[in-house]
């Protein structure tokens, strides 16, 4: 493919505006060999997408001042990725239109020329580059990942990237100085993962499962990884094992994603479904949300937001607009911010410098080619943006890249010296490139700090360079950091760069265990680090191999802890200095042990608890791992029953059969047993005892009241509380001794009434006591003599029941007579006294015999003489057949005389002369007398 680099027309003026064109003029010259290759711990260098490892748009010190020129531009054939800048080369990635491959270029910084590529690196259309420690890593869509040479291009290793289909996440490095030597970068198919690689040999160290795992570049800093995808789905790994921190979970999930931009500890995650909220750094909390279309850059206390085609400065503190910068109308890349200036660029081709403080346009230039925004949604092409190193801004722009370079160039931006021994010296070269900045004078060069400069430069004119010597001498142990400063008449004067450097007496002071916090599963192991540090903070490596670890409650083989206490530990470590006798001890590290998985589980309450019948006890369940650690509850995963009846709803037991029962817990093929005593529950029905019984009246019976529940439970003995009644009511209850008394016999209902409620009848009988006293009676009270009278004899207990008692009862009558079983009789009129005699006990009735029917008859006179005509009176005398007198019964008595004569009355007459038999008839019986005539 043929490539076409161009280079700047002019300058336009006091507008601050540059036009590019096709036509050539000379290139801005190669760097002379003192600054052949850059300081490579320039932390003045985009690594990745969106300028550092937590893409938030903003390099390190930078020398990068406006107004800009551009160097050179070249047309790739195809859609440039965003560039990352090495100490030689700037490398994109490029979509080659005929093969449909990705192809990697290594581009020189000055000369604008390939240094080499292209490089097939497969697949198809997208891939992304990252840059650490020499080397260049690149992903392609189907997951292959390779690691070049930065000088050369020649391959280090492959590694097809295992378990998904379908890569867009660009990838990124360590962070410098932590020594994990790991490239970070996630894939997509089945779920999603996400791979960290050793940077060195391309062997995988960890991989971690994910919701989906596209267009996410990974946030890396020295305690995590962070990657977020579709609906804001966002996690937080350690670095070094790949142990989850912490996930903030969403409502839903889904395909595609947005890489996150990490400053001062929040967050920023973007998401069209969701929105973009702001995340607690260390504990993923949700602190606020934000608007932004691109992901955002920062400086100071501003961040700088493109929302539609609008760039605002908001005041991160108080969430207010500073200002707004709309440009054309059609921004569209993700700004960056280098030394003071916000950058961005329009689909018009046009790009801008915005003060970072006001908002107000410092610089612009325009492109013959649209500034495309990044495409964070499609793999059609690579991953676009701007990005700056090495004091050169380069510009992606349809299929060309422009490198922009300031009118006098400072090279480095800032240079780390590392640590060094106090007293010993150290030097290095700092050049100054004219680029377009016409005749400079350089009035002063100063340095501040353990610093010295030599100047070996005080004018240059364009094209030219020259350069200082820059001595670093500490004269104390620690932190010993400076900055020159060059004065000169050059634009963005004066011009500065930072010093880094540190002494140390190279002997170990305390020492840091890495990783911490780290999170572990009980019986699982962690593998620690130790760096160690001289007592003026000056790190001196990795000292691992020198160090014992501990871990109490567990035990550490080498570097090697393990425990199976969960909780969280503290890992410690004790180092010996070789051929010291001095232990340094400290260096801890927080170890999270979480409990393992699920090996049994324990119901409570689980003894001990009683419910009444038709009550209800809940339960809760707790889980444990092998190793006795509480897994918190399962109760809702576990499922409950209760024998030998009952029922279970979710975690609430009961049952309405009083006894003991068992509820058993299951999860899974783990159970667990309480037990569970069921009562009888609240009086519901009442039974007295006896149901029937039978006294004597005036005796008593003493009743037991019992109770259940409704459902048929017994409740015991409730005598105590019930109330004992007695129907009719000639009974009455003793309270206190339950017991029950009649005198009237015959069936009685005795009612208990338990605690005003419940009630229960029994039936008593009451019978006759014993034998008090008797009566006798009788219709009537006389007899004629020789008859007889029946008499009734009742019998009486003292309460004047009348039983039927079995004894004999013996009738007698005085003064004379006879009786029989039932009645007496007398032949002698007179009173007469009958007595009823039972079982001693005696009762007596009068009896009246009165003369029985005539029996003789007796007339009066019994000889009388009249004389003829004449009449005689005559009274009549009866007696019955015991001799009774009845009396004068002349009036009854029917007279005649014979054998002539008459009677009227009791007077009879004759008129012939001669003896006549007067005759008195009562009653069949007669009696006579003699009348003469």
């Amino acid at each position: 493919m043929a490539l076409r680099r161009t280079v700047a027309l002019a300058i336009a003026g006091a507008s601050g505006a540059f036009a590019i064109a096709t036509s050539s003029i000379s290139i801005i010259p190669a760097s002379a060999a003192w600054s052949s290759v850059p300081d490579p711990t320039s932390s003045d260098q985009a690594v990745t997408y969106q300028m550092n490892l937590s893409h938030n748009g903003t390099p390190g010190p930078s020398p990068l001042t406006t107004p800009l020129q551009p160097a050179w531009t070249i047309d790739l054939g195809g859609s440039v990725s965003y560039p990352v800048m090495g100490p030689s080369y700037i490398y994109v990635t490029v979509a080659n239109p005929t093969t449909t491959h990705p192809n990697l270029y290594a581009i020189n910084y000055r000369t604008g020329a390939v240094a080499w590529g292209p490089v097939d690196l497969g697949g198809s259309w997208w891939a992304n580059a990252s840059y650490d420690n020499g080397l260049v890593f690149t992903v392609n869509v189907n997951g292959q990942m390779q690691a070049f040479d930065g000088q050369t291009g020649a391959i280090q290793w492959t590694t097809q990237l295992p378990g998904q289909s379908m890569f867009t996440s660009p990838p990124a490095g360590s962070l410098f100085g932590t020594g994990f030597d790991l490239i970070y970068t996630s894939g997509v198919g089945s779920g999603g993962t996400l791979y960290a690689v050793h940077e060195s040999t391309g062997a995988i160290a960890w991989q971690a499962p994910v919701m989906n795992g596209d267009h996410s570049a990974p946030v890396v800093t020295s305690t995590g990884v962070y990657v977020s995808y579709a609906c804001g789905q966002t996690y937080d790994f350690e670095p070094l094992h790949g142990a989850l921190l912490w996930h903030h979970a969403t409502r839903c999930s889904g395909g595609g994603g947005k890489t996150a931009a990490l400053y001062n500890g929040r967050l920023y995650v973007r998401d069209a479904t969701v929105g973009n909220v702001v995340l607690d750094a260390g504990t993923g909390a949700t602190l606020g949300n934000f608007g932004s279309t691109t992901i955002p850059a920062f400086s100071g206390s501003t961040g700088f937001f493109l929302n539609g085609s609008t760039l605002q400065g908001v005041d991160l503190g108080t969430n207010g607009v500073l200002w707004s910068f709309t440009g054309d109308g059609s921004l569209s890349t993700a700004p960056i911010v280098v030394n003071g200036n916000v950058f961005i660029g329009s689909t018009a081709g046009n790009l801008y410098a915005v003060d970072a403080a006001t908002g107000a346009q410092t610089w612009t230039a325009h492109l013959n080619s649209p500034i495309s925004g990044p495409d964070e949604q499609n793999a059609s092409r690579p991953l676009t943006g701007l990005s700056e190193g090495w004091g050169w801004l380069a510009v992606p722009a349809g299929n060309t890249l422009t490198v922009f370079g300031s009118a006098l160039q400072v090279s480095p931006g800032s240079y780390n010296f590392g640590i060094k021994p106090l007293g010993s010296s150290t030097s290095v070269p700092v050049g100054l490139t004219d680029n377009f900045a016409g005749t400079v004078t350089v009035s002063s060069v100063t340095t501040t700090g353990d610093y010295s400069v030599s100047n070996g430069c005080t004018a240059i004119g364009i094209s030219q360079q020259c350069g200082f010597t820059v001595t670093f001498k500490p004269t104390a142990f620690g932190q010993r950091n400076g900055t020159l400063t060059i004065n000169d008449n050059a634009p963005g004067s004066p011009h500065t760069v930072v010093l880094i450097g540190a002494a140390s007496d190279g002997v170990i002071d305390h020492m840091a265990l890495t990783p911490s916090p780290m999170t572990i599963t009980a019986g699982g192991s962690q593998a620690y680090e130790a760096e160690g540090y001289d007592a003026y903070g000056n790190d001196a490596g990795n000292i691992t191999a020198n160090v014992i670890f501990y871990l109490p409650g567990g035990s550490c083989t080498t570097n090697l802890c393990t425990t199976t206490k969960a909780g969280s530990q503290t890992v410690s470590g004790q180092y010996s200095q070789p051929y010291l006798t001095k232990y340094v001890y400290g260096g801890v590290a927080t170890l999270i042990v979480t409990p393992g998985p699920l090996d049994h589980i324990t119901v409570s309450p689980d003894s001990g608890v009683s419910i009444p019948a038709g009550g209800a006890q809940s339960y809760t369940t707790e889980g444990f791992d092998l190793y006795g650690n509480d897994r918190g509850s399962v109760t809702a995963s576990t499922t409950f029953s209760i024998g030998p009846d009952g029922s279970c709803t979710a975690a609430s037991c009961g049952a309405t059969v009083a006894g003991p029962h068992t509820v058993t817990a299951t999860d899974g093929s783990m159970t667990a047993t309480a037990s569970l005593t069921v009562t009888a529950g609240p009086l519901a029905s009442l039974t007295i005892a006896p149901a029937s019984a039978t006294i004597a009246a005036g005796g008593s019976q003493t009743y037991t009241a019992t109770g259940s529940d409704k459902y048929g439970n017994s409740v015991g003995d409730v005598s105590a509380g019930t109330t004992l009644t007695i129907t009719p009511a000639d009974g009455s209850c003793n309270q206190a001794t339950h017991a029950c008394t009649a005198t009237t016999t015959g069936s009685h209902t005795v009612t208990g009434t338990s605690y005003g409620s419940s009630s229960a009848t029994a039936t008593l009988d009451v019978t006759p006591g014993p034998l008090d006293h008797i009566t006798i009676s009788s219709n009537i009270s006389s007899i004629q003599a020789g008859g007889a009278n029946y008499y009734t004899v009742r019998e009486f207990d003292q309460y004047g029941n009348q039983p039927a008692y079995p004894g004999p009862t013996f009738l007698s009558i005085s003064p004379d007579g006879s009786c029989t079983p039932y009645s007496c009789t007398a032949t002698i009129a007179g009173v007469h006294t009958v007595t009823a005699t039972d079982t001693g006990k005696t009762a007596t009735v009068t009896l009246t015999v009165t003369p029985g029917p005539v029996g003789t008859l007796t007339i009066a006179p019994a000889s009388t003489t009249i004389v003829a005509g004449g009449s005689a009176t005559y009274t009549a005398t009866a007696a019955d057949q015991y001799g009774n007198t009845i009396g004068d019964v002349t009036a009854t008595t029917t007279f005649s005389v014979a054998p002539e004569g008459s009677c009227t009355g009791a007077s009879c007459t004759a008129t012939k002369v001669g003896s006549h038999t007067v005759t008195g008839t009562n009653n069949g019986k007669t009696g006579t007398g003699t009348l003469i005539v």
